[in-house]
């Protein structure tokens, strides 16, 4: 113990930090609470002095619900889960492609999920200039189960509570030194109050949970769109019913520990208004060291709070959902950009292959004109017909539309061409062994493209079977060159079967051979002298 007095002893001037300790820095210590329930060993590294004591005690008393403390904690009664911004957000309108089924507003989850979609680079397929409308394809691989007890993860951030934590203990050993007891104890209260809220407060458990589904959604696949008419962002959720369900009506929750909780909770606000109102009386009675050093201690942990607060939610949000081992398991997410919004709508009619695609038109094309009125239904016979989607000019050189109606007509069926060859040619180019080897494979010698099964594309439906009226020519099929063990068994060779990708290589290689020879007989011509033969010798 020192006996000497405290360092500016002789100095006047006062630091009354009372009327701002407790208002200052209470919304980020509310918005870095969220780490308690997702990072493993952040509820137990809470001891250090903050600052905005009473604000913290006026939020979290309204997490109980008893006479008691709704008096002295007056408002509205709050949800965990809102007040730790696991939930309060509104997701998007969702429509079951083949059961017809609508949810106008979905979950927080949705809404998640949305966020993350938006965030993803996508694929820009080429059309004519509009607003550009993003279409992800969300591949859910399981449905997961009622409850889900997301898995607490370790954070690098949570190393960084040592620094708030030592300079509190430093600030208030510092003050005990030099005897300045109104500071030491005013920090010394703020460390234990804070740290057994923190303790309290992350004793809850966050977990999923989702409800039996209706009906409506049990009737038929679960496949459906998230998002309304005006949006620019689509959303083809695939996959079980139990999967979507997930996504359009799951929520977090807490589960505590014991019925006492709520207790508990207002026990560590009052601990926090007591912090509050020491400060307010306590603090102008410390010297000036002392009061420095309480500056100090709120200065490093406000820093601390402010880095945790600023840390994305929705992106750790994102993780528990989303992540390998989060709630859906680890979906693929595949997003491709369209320039206008009838190309975006036809392509996701391409992915999800409704049965009637009518219902989707009403909801993301309600033009009625005469115009869309005739474009839809051709596009809903051509889906109900599973035939493919060529047009020309017999579709919209019709008989009684003025010349703007057909020049319209043509640039929608323009529209939908670009979201048909785009959706063909994406799934195309994600196997270069597609083409050749499923040719063909259901057996109709009318099937003039190949067939997509979802064993080459698990991220898509298969699309309607393409029917032609034009026989297509069959596959080239070159004969092996024999080898002479077999020449002198069977004097014919047996034929093998190649995709068009494998006799492209070929060809390019054939002419590359032939090209060299080529070009050594000429160089070797080159270098010949002629000599021209003398008719009179």
């Amino acid at each position: 113990m020192i006996t000497t007095p405290t360092p500016l002893h002789t100095s006047r001037f006062t630091l009354d930090t009372s009327g701002v300790s407790g208002f200052f820095g209470g919304d980020e210590a509310i918005s870095a609470m969220i780490t308690v329930h997702v990072f493993s060993a952040q509820r137990w590294l809470g001891w250090y002095n903050i600052p905005g004591s009473y604000q913290i005690a006026q939020r979290y008393g309204l997490l109980t619900r008893s006479a008691t403390f709704k008096g002295l904690f007056p408002g509205d009664r709050i949800d965990p889960t809102k007040l730790f911004q696991f939930d309060g957000s509104q997701g998007p309108k969702f429509l079951a492609v083949h059961s017809g089924a609508i949810v106008e507003n979905t979950g927080h989850l949705a809404h998640v999920l949305m966020k993350k979609c938006v965030s993803i680079d996508g694929k820009r397929i080429p059309g004519r200039d509009g607003p550009s409308v993003g279409v992800t394809i969300v591949k859910l691989n399981r449905s997961p189960p009622k409850v889900v007890f997301p898995k607490r993860i370790f954070a690098y951030s949570s190393i960084f509570a040592i620094i708030p934590i030592f300079s509190s203990l430093a600030a208030c050993a510092a003050c005990g030194v030099y005897r300045d007891w109104f500071s030491c104890s005013l920090i010394l209260w703020g460390i234990l109050s804070h740290g057994i809220t923190s303790i309290v407060i992350g004793s809850g458990d966050l977990y999923f949970t989702h409800h039996t589904l209706a009906a409506s959604f049990s009737s038929g696949p679960g496949d459906g769109i998230l998002g309304s008419g005006t949006d620019s962002e689509l959303v083809l959720l695939q996959g079980e019913d139990g999967a979507v369900n997930a996504v359009v009506r799951g929520r977090f929750s807490f589960k505590f520990p014991n019925e006492h909780y709520e207790e508990y909770v207002g026990c560590c606000c009052i601990l926090l208004t007591i912090q509050f109102l020491a400060q307010l009386f306590l603090i102008p009675q410390g010297s000036l060291f002392g009061q420095i050093m309480f500056l100090f201690s709120l200065a490093a942990s406000w820093m601390y709070i402010l880095f945790l607060s600023m840390l994305d939610k929705e992106k750790i949000q994102q993780g528990i959902l989303l992540g390998s081992n989060g709630i859906l398991m680890g979906p693929s997410l595949t997003r491709y950009i369209f320039t206008t919004r009838t190309s975006a709508i036809v392509f996701a009619l391409c992915v999800l292959s409704p049965g009637d695609p009518s219902k989707i038109f009403e909801e993301y094309l309600p033009n009625d004109s005469r115009v869309w009125k005739t474009w839809k239904e051709n596009i809903t016979l051509r889906f109900r017909e599973n035939r493919e989607l060529y047009f020309d000019e017999t579709d919209w050189n019709l008989p009684g539309y003025t010349g703007s109606e057909k020049r319209f007509l043509r640039m929608l069926y323009d529209d939908a061409q670009v979201a048909y060859d785009g959706f063909v040619g994406t799934r195309v180019s994600m196997s270069e062994n597609l083409v050749g080897r499923e040719w063909f494979a259901s057996g109709d010698p009318q099937q003039s493209i190949p067939m997509f099964s979802r064993g080459v594309f698990p991220d898509v439906r298969p699309p309607p079977t393409v029917r032609s009226t034009v026989v297509p020519r069959p596959p080239y099929i070159p004969r092996q060159r024999p080898s002479p063990t077999f020449m002198a068994s069977s004097p014919v060779p047996p034929l093998i079967e190649r995709s068009p990708s494998s006799r492209r290589r070929a060809f390019i290689i054939e002419n590359r051979r032939l090209f060299i020879s080529s070009n050594r007989l000429f160089k070797l011509f080159s270098r010949l002298k002629f000599i021209p033969m003398n008719p009179h010798q």
